[in-house]
């Protein structure tokens, strides 16, 4: 019997990992690509599925979550931070990371929500020098985010202030597929993910490891903190919950007609 192949799109970046492994993974081919080319790919047909943010996954009609895997966190994510010159309450120019829709619309709702501001918004390349200089405060996502001092700023850590408000994780990125898409799939993705975890398991974790650490060239105490401790990849009961709890945020508030653009 011939196996069954899907292809998928994915990011490149380390909390993808987990997900898609590093070396091919059995029924899937993986195509890497930066967030803003992946919706194309699933729109034209070019992939099956595609592990995009969950702002896309909520709010692009057609689409579905595929799998029962995520990248989640609950409480500091790290890379995702707001960096501002002012008092959080006090803001009223933002500067969004023009390559994350789920972080600046997440950064709306929580200084709406929680801080009682709703600021003007706009793009910008990753620059926080450039970003504060025409707005009082940024959106950093990734290494950058992750890797900014931000000395003299208001920092805010946007895993860690969304569980803090809600008690609940946040969902960043879901598998997400056209309506109908196989349950194979589905099986695929789940399967990669318990693999791995059995491969941290095994005899052959240290090289693992290595050549994850090869790959992205972080310090290994850090990769493994981020990758077992602050990631979550199970979307279980509590992650669905608070994926529930955001689209109902971004359904109320004005931060799903905002930030359409990845």
């Amino acid at each position: 019997m011939t196996e069954q192949r899907f292809r998928v799109g994915s990011v490149p970046y380390v909390n993808a990992y987990p997900l898609i492994g590093l070396e091919p993974v059995a029924g899937l081919e993986v195509e890497l690509a930066v967030p803003s080319r992946l919706p194309a790919l699933l729109e034209t047909g070019a992939v099956d599925a595609i592990l995009v943010s969950s702002f896309y996954a909520l709010t692009q009609p057609g689409v579905c979550i595929v799998g029962d895997v995520a990248i989640g966190s609950r409480g500091p994510v790290d890379s995702v931070r707001l960096f501002s010159k002012v008092p959080f309450g006090e803001i009223r120019h933002l500067a969004l990371d023009s390559s994350s829709m789920t972080s600046n619309a997440l950064a709306m709702i929580l200084l709406q929500n929680v801080y009682g501001c709703s600021p003007e918004a706009a793009q910008h390349p990753p620059d926080l020098t450039k970003m504060l200089g025409v707005a009082d405060a940024a959106i950093l996502i990734g290494d950058i985010g992750m890797t900014e001092p931000g000395d003299g700023l208001e920092v805010l850590d946007l895993g860690a202030a969304w569980t803090d408000w809600t008690g609940l994780p946040f969902v960043w990125a879901v598998w997400t597929g056209r309506e109908g898409v196989s349950a194979e799939l589905g099986r695929l993705l789940n399967q990669s993910w318990v693999d791995w975890r059995r491969t941290l398991a095994s005899p052959y974790a240290n090289d693992w490891w290595s050549k994850a650490q090869a790959r992205c060239g972080w310090p290994m105490e850090r990769l493994q903190q981020y990758l077992t401790s602050t990631m979550r990849y199970e979307l279980d009961a509590d992650a669905k919950a608070g994926l529930r709890r955001f689209a109902e945020e971004l359904a109320s508030s004005s931060a799903s007609r905002t930030y359409q653009t990845l």
